[in-house]
Formats: C-alpha cells, structure tokens, sequence
C-alpha cells in the first residue's frame, strides 16, 4: 500500500536516514544485483530495529575480498570493531540512477564517457555511487581498470578525494593492493602518502590484502610505506600472515626496522619462533629439495651476489633454489633476532618462554626436526639442555621419542659427554630412555618409511643406538 502510494506522488532522492516506524519492515528498494561493478553486490533492505528506527544496510561480509585471501588467517575482530565509526549515507533508487552511467564508463574503463560526466558534475570524483558507499575509484580498483584509474588521479586536486573509505572501510588502495597493480599504488601514495596507514574496519590496512595479490614487488612497497607499530596486536598478526605465506624476507625487514617484533605475540598467543618451529618446510634441514636440487644449493653458497643474475639467465630452474635458499638464510637470521632478544631476559624467563604449554617452542622445533632452530638455542644457552621440554622428557629423550636423528647429532656435537649423561636421565615411573626408542614411533615418523619390514629395521637401529647411548649407564636397564 505504501509503494502504490510513493509510486503515485513521485519519490524523491532520499538524504535523509529517518523511516517511519509503520514501514521499516517493508523493503525499500530492492537493487539489481549487478549494480556497483560486483557479482558480490548485496540487495538494500529496511529491516525493523526494536531500539530504532535507522535503516540497517545487510551486506554479505566478503564483499571487497579476494577470492585467494583465507579467512583462516584473518584476525577474528569484534562487533563493535566491524563497524564504521560514522555511518555513510544510503543512497536512495534516484541517487544510484543518476550515477549509473558513470558507474559503468568506470567498470568499462570508458575514459571519455566518464570525463564528460565529470566535467558536467566535478562533485562525482569523491562521490559515492554504489548503495555500499564506493566511489568512481573503488568501482574502477575492483574491475582492474588501472588506467582508468591513472587518468582519474589527474584530476583530483584534493588528497582527501581518494582517502574515501566505502561501507567495509575499505580506501581504493585496499582494492589496488588486492588487484597487485604495484604502478596504481605508488601513483596513489605519492598523491595521498597517508594511505598505507589507513584500515579498514577489520583495521587491516592495504599491506595486508596485497599479500594475497602475490605480487612480491608490491609487497615490498606497500611493507616500506607502512609503520610497524600500528597496534600491539595488529603488527604482530602481519608479521605472521607475512613468515606463513612464504615472504620471510620481508618479514625479516620488519623485524630490523622493530626489534621488539621479535618477541611479540599475537590474539592467538603465539610468537615469531613458534611459526618457524612449526613449519619445516622453512628451513634447509626440513626441505624436499632433491640431490641435484641439494647440489645447487651448495654451490650457490659460493657464488657472490654479482653472479646470481647471470647464473638464473643461462639455468632459469636454478632460480626457485635460489629462491628456497633465500627463505632458509631469511628464517635462520630471524631465529637469530629472536635469541639476540631472549638474551635479555632471565634464564627462567627464557625456560617459560619457550616451553610454555600453549605455545611449546622447543618441543615443536624437536618434533619437526628443525636443527637450525635446536643448535642456534643451546649454544646461545647450553643451560637448556638440561630443561625439561615437557612430560618429564629432556632434549635428547624428546628427540629419541619423535625418532628425530638429526635433533640427536645435534646433542652430540655439542657435547658428546652430555648426551651420555641426558640418555640416562630416569623417567619417573617410565624407566629409561632406552624405553622410549623401544616404544613404537609416532605415526608421522614411522609411515614416512613405506613398508612393515623398512619400519621394523628403522626401529631396530633406533634401539640398538639407544643401548650405545646407555652403555655407561646399565644399572637402568
């Protein structure tokens, strides 16, 4: 009854946010859902709200995402925090039609239509043309038309023109960012350099969604022009979002510029150590690089910088050892960070730091076998080799229960006479460490050998090289 009667008189572009309470549960307008340059375009509605009456926009929560960001990663963020600190306004059917055409010249890249509708109306540079409160440059950040976008700065006079932030708080550099045009970003800063800082209204600022664009050279730019002390909590997350995507190099620049980052947790209570010490993968002790792949990479230790563009001209396959070699020295010189920062700290302070039931650093470095981490520790501290890594289980006994070689030469390099003496550390109520090589190796060491006979032998050598371990010793046994 209420749309027949707004039909008859006429409706007029709304500015104006009040309903009446005895419509606010009818829906207002209804949008295509092609319009604002996105198949993610959500409908307008007017839902009732018992506490008020202000029309509420429903609106899916990955508009403006990338189809390669996993929400996994993304910092879970509170109600209150989702929302924009000042409500945009919402546009009305009259409004969004008198900006259709130059939402579409925008979407098409059509330079010539959209400089027309601007020289007729210079207001529509800034102005709001989608329902969810995005400009001419968001429309055109999200259909890649990054000339488009170039030939748009041109005119802006006004730095403030492209800080306009849409419904998700989102400025057209997060969309640039997550598009990768590293050419339409630095255009960008070098119009407005406050940019970078600026987040959305999950407070990640446009760092954080260039890392799903994996345009490494952009990473890099938006990574120099943002400040590592954004928040206590925020600077953290980037920093692990950056080491579990691959770019340790850039992270390892965000440590230099921050040393405390070193150190730093995230919501999750986690720290820089334990995402190295849970991925193997991250170093060369952990890698799946192949003989000849193995023999590179030794050879590659030799060459100077200088050599290294001509090496990857003449051998292209020789760049992603290159690149895997890159990410092993990044991860040790941040383990390195780490220990410089822990060498400030009391012993014990370091003990429940890297023990801590939660997040067990130490434990987690044994289990994947990660040597780097194990040798860079104890001979920072030769004191940890005495701690307990957790269920009364010193290093080596750790190591012998992950059936962890590498982690045992370790020990023993450093000393040969503490292995001795940590193999026949007595397990309170479990006997000796000769037990633990007895007990049948965990599932993610012993499957990784195909075959019961190839297992049994495994183990065997196992057992045989814990009775040498004790030999000195066989009062336990």
């Amino acid at each position: 009854m209420f749309q027949q009667q707004a039909e008859s008189e006429g409706v007029q572009p709304n500015h104006n946010n009040n309903m009446p309470n005895s419509i606010s549960e009818e829906p207002i307008n209804r949008l295509p859902s092609n319009l604002g340059g996105s198949a993610h375009q959500s409908q307008l509605f007017y839902m009732s709200n018992s506490s008020s009456d202000e029309p509420i926009l429903q609106l899916p929560s990955n508009l403006g995402g990338s189809a390669h960001q996993p929400d996994q990663l993304s910092e879970p963020k509170s109600e209150s925090e989702s929302e924009p600190e000042s409500e945009p306004e919402i546009w009305s059917a009259e409004n969004l039609k008198y900006y259709r055409s130059f939402h579409n010249a925008a979407k098409r890249g059509d330079w010539e239509s959209a400089k027309s509708f601007i020289e007729n109306d210079p207001d529509a540079l800034a102005a709001r043309i989608t329902a969810d409160s995005k400009t001419v440059f968001h429309v055109a950040a999200l259909c890649d038309q990054w000339g488009f976008i170039l030939k748009l700065l041109e005119l802006v006079s006004s730095p403030e023109s492209i800080a306009v932030q849409d419904k998700y708080g989102k400025t057209v550099l997060h969309y640039v960012a997550q598009g990768g045009s590293l050419k339409t970003a630095k255009a960008l800063v070098q119009k407005n350099v406050g940019l970078p800082q600026i987040g959305d209204n999950r407070r990640d600022p446009p760092l954080f969604h260039s890392i799903w664009s994996e345009s490494k050279e952009l990473i890099w730019y938006l990574s120099s022009k943002t400040s590592v002390d954004l928040s206590p909590d925020l600077t953290p997350w980037i920093l692990r979002t950056l080491i579990l995507s691959g770019y340790h190099d850039i992270a390892l620049d965000f440590v230099r510029r921050d040393p405390n980052l070193a150190l730093a947790k995230d919501v999750k209570g986690t720290s820089l150590l334990y995402w190295l010490a849970t991925n193997p993968s991250y170093f060369f002790s952990g890698s799946n690089l192949g003989l000849i792949e193995r023999w590179i990479y030794k050879l590659l230790q030799g060459f100077k910088r200088l050599l290294w563009k001509a090496i990857v001209q003449l051998a292209p396959s020789v760049n992603m050892v290159r690149d895997a070699q890159l990410k092993h020295e990044c991860a040790v010189e941040l383990v390195n960070h780490v220990c410089t920062q822990l060498s400030n700290m009391s012993f014990q302070e370091i003990d429940d730091f890297l023990t801590d039931p939660d997040s067990n650093i130490l434990d987690s470095a044994i289990k994947c076998g990660i040597e780097e981490i194990v040798r860079t520790l104890l001979l920072q501290f030769p004191d940890l080799i005495d701690i307990l890594v957790w269920s009364n289980r010193n290093i080596l006994q750790a190591a012998i229960e992950y059936r962890q070689e590498n982690i045992v030469n370790v020990i023993k390099e450093i000393s040969t006479t503490t292995t001795k003496r940590l193999g026949s550390y007595f397990i309170e109520s479990k006997g000796v460490t000769l037990h633990l090589a007895g007990k049948l190796a965990p599932a993610f060491k012993l499957f990784s050998v195909s075959g019961a006979a190839l297992q049994m032998q495994r183990e065997l050598q196992w057992f045989k090289v814990s009775i040498m371990s004790n030999y000195f010793n066989t009062t336990h046994f």
